[in-house]
C-alpha cells in the first residue's frame, strides 16, 4: 500500500491539495485582518443630499402669491368641471340616441318577424287546398259532387 502512495501522480495531487488549502487559509486570514483592523478608517458614508443642511431660499413665497396661485388653480378646476359636465351630457345624449336606434331596430325586426310568421302560417294553412286544386286540375281527383 505504501508503494501505491509513493507514486508520482498521487504525490502531485497531494501537494496541490495542500497548496490549495494553504491559499484558502491565507485568503481567510487576510479578510479577517481587514475586517478587524482596517488600514484606512473611513470617515463614514456621505449622505447626499445633506438632510440637515440649511439651504438659502432666495424667493420667499408671499401670502398674496399663494392666494393668486390658489385662485388660478380653482379657475382651472372650474373649467375642468364644466368640460366634464358637458362631456357627461354629451355621453348621455349619445347613449339616449343609441338606445333609441336600438329600439327602432328592435321594432323593425319584430315587425319583420311577425310578417314572416303570418306569411308562413298562410302558406301552411293554404297548402292542402292548393294541393287538392292541383290534383283536381290534373284529373287525379274527381270533381266533388254537389
Amino acid at each position: 500500500m505504501l508503494a501505491q502512495l509513493d507514486s508520482v501522480p498521487a504525490s502531485i495531487a497531494a501537494w496541490l491539495a495542500c497548496l490549495f488549502f494553504l491559499v484558502a487559509l491565507l485568503n481567510s486570514l487576510i479578510k479577517f485582518k481587514r475586517n478587524v483592523w482596517p488600514e484606512d478608517k473611513p470617515e463614514g458614508r456621505a449622505i447626499s443630499p445633506q438632510p440637515l443642511g440649511v439651504r438659502i431660499e432666495h424667493g420667499l413665497v408671499t401670502d398674496a402669491a399663494c392666494k393668486a396661485r390658489h385662485q388660478t388653480i380653482e379657475g382651472e378646476l372650474g373649467s375642468l368641471r364644466t368640460i366634464r359636465e358637458e362631456d357627461t351630457k354629451a355621453a348621455g345624449l349619445s347613449r339616449k340616441a343609441i338606445y333609441e336606434k336600438i329600439e327602432e331596430k328592435d321594432e323593425a325586426m319584430r315587425r319583420h318577424i311577425e310578417s314572416v310568421r303570418v306569411e308562413l302560417s298562410e302558406k301552411i294553412d293554404g297548402t292542402p287546398d292548393r294541393i287538392i286544386a292541383i290534383l283536381r286540375n290534373f284529373g287525379v281527383i274527381g270533381k266533388a259532387s254537389r
